[in-house]
């Protein structure tokens, strides 16, 4: 058995590996994953946000406004 307190609460294992620090590790890359989707959905609607402001600027000029 082995005992393992890296900045979680200690925790008792029979594995090479703490089971909770490879968590940690995994939900780590996971949210950068996450973060980094978040920042290209947000580019993604400031574009689409602008594409539509184009468009609406057309249709003023379009209709004579």
């Amino acid at each position: 058995m082995e005992l393992c307190s890296n900045n979680h609460d200690e925790i008792c294992f029979d594995s090479r590996y703490c089971p909770m620090c490879d968590m940690r590790d995994d939900s780590e890359d996971h949210i950068a994953e996450l973060e980094e989707e978040i920042s290209e959905l947000k580019n993604t609607n400031s574009k689409l946000e602008d594409e539509i402001a184009e468009l609406n600027n057309t249709m003023s000029i379009l209709r004579g406004e």
